[in-house]
């Protein structure tokens, strides 16, 4: 997909969609600066109850023959005075996936008709656009046979004003692009079958991009483990046929005395439940429970992307939940890697073991400032 940029004022914006912000004033949409050509559709809009230009609704007009674009999309911000990065970000979520639905192969998005520049960074305000108008458009096609031809949006445009703005936000672009390939890496991982993406494949594809971002990458596998006691983490392997795998990812800063901050992610490629079956429906599902690793991948990428001025070290904890003769059973007690030893009343609680032992490692070993994990946990977590 194209994500750009332009200078080009509202009424010279030329691509199939335009999407025009429009605020809220009283009960009654304002017309944006520039948008004169747009009078007598907006009124007409508001008259029959259609369009008001509040926050988040939109009226799509397809072919609307007005300006150079051929269809229109207003988007409601609603009152000026309580608009915010993130009333943005959600209004133009909104928005882009509008269009998806009807499926628009290409669209702009006028930034300078927000008029938050006063407010906002351009090259922010850029971003921001960047990431909403995009991220909604995520499909997964990896084992689609064919694919329809005008399938999926093809451009998304950002247009400014000034050559200023176009300057700074083509910054907010770039940095955009980062996340949002972050974000649609770890969905592609979410969505891999746990057939293509075992313990031992998602390390392989792990270290493949670690390297390319330039961290330093660490693969465990199941000798490694048990020199370093990892129980815990070994107990929801046991059953399984394929191997686990422990994955550090360095992303070490220059800075002088930089904090260290250590990310451990639970990567359980699939999970059903093991000996504490869990019930067939949905058990499909079960392949997202290596989310939380995905998740710390992508940080720690983006933070050697971004070079930030502190160590980000991150942990993937990957391995499968199986059912066999050689499975751990409830009324185990294993010993962690930090000497602990657990009582195992419900072997569809794997996350906490495989965490318990990544977080005593990480904390033992890189005495971290601040030590988080991810993970996808069951409902007995929630208070």
């Amino acid at each position: 997909m194209k994500i750009q940029i332009q200078k080009a004022t509202l009424n010279r914006v030329q691509d199939h969609t335009l999407i025009i912000p429009v605020y809220q004033q009283g009960t009654k949409p304002k017309l944006p600066k520039n948008g004169a050509f747009l009078k007598g559709l907006l009124t007409k809009l508001q008259k029959e109850d259609i369009f008001d230009g509040g926050f988040k609704k939109v009226a799509f007009v397809r072919y609307a023959k007005v300006g150079k674009s051929d269809s229109i999309l207003f988007l409601g911000l609603g009152k000026k005075d309580e608009m915010r990065r993130n009333r943005l970000r959600e209004a133009l979520i909104t928005a882009s996936s509008t269009l998806k639905q009807n499926n628009v192969l290409s669209f702009t998005f006028h930034l300078s008709s927000c008029e938050l520049h006063d407010k906002y960074a351009i090259d922010t305000l850029s971003q921001v656009s960047a990431e909403a108008l995009v991220l909604p458009l995520y499909t997964f096609y990896k084992y689609k046979k064919k694919m329809k031809e005008n399938s999926g949006v093809k451009s998304v445009t950002i247009a400014v004003d000034t050559p200023e703005h176009l300057l700074n936000g083509k910054k907010g672009i770039s940095k955009a692009h980062h996340y949002i390939d972050a974000c649609n890496l770890v969905r592609d991982l979410v969505n891999t079958p746990h057939n293509d993406l075992t313990s031992v494949k998602f390390a392989d594809l792990a270290k493949e991009e670690a390297v390319k971002a330039g961290l330093k990458v660490t693969v465990w596998g199941k000798k490694e483990l048990e020199k370093e006691k990892f129980g815990a983490f070994l107990a929801v392997n046991q059953a399984s046929d394929t191997p686990p795998r422990f994955v550090i990812l360095e992303h070490k800063s220059k800075v002088k005395d930089a904090k260290t901050v250590c990310l451990v992610g639970k990567g359980i490629t699939f999970d059903t439940g093991g000996i504490s079956l869990k019930p067939a429906a949905n058990l499909d599902e079960m392949r997202m429970d290596m989310a939380g690793a995905a998740t710390v991948l992508a940080i720690t990428i983006l933070a050697a992307k971004f070079n930030l001025p502190v160590n980000v070290i991150g942990f993937l904890c990957l391995t499968n939940n199986m059912p066999s003769g050689k499975a751990t059973v409830p009324g185990d007690i294993v010993t962690a890697y930090n000497g602990k030893t657990i009582e195992i009343l419900n072997t569809d609680a794997e996350g906490r073991l495989v965490l318990a032992d990544g977080m005593a490692y990480a904390d033992k070993n890189y005495n971290p400032n601040l030590l988080m994990d991810f993970a996808t946990l069951t409902g007995a977590c929630v208070i």
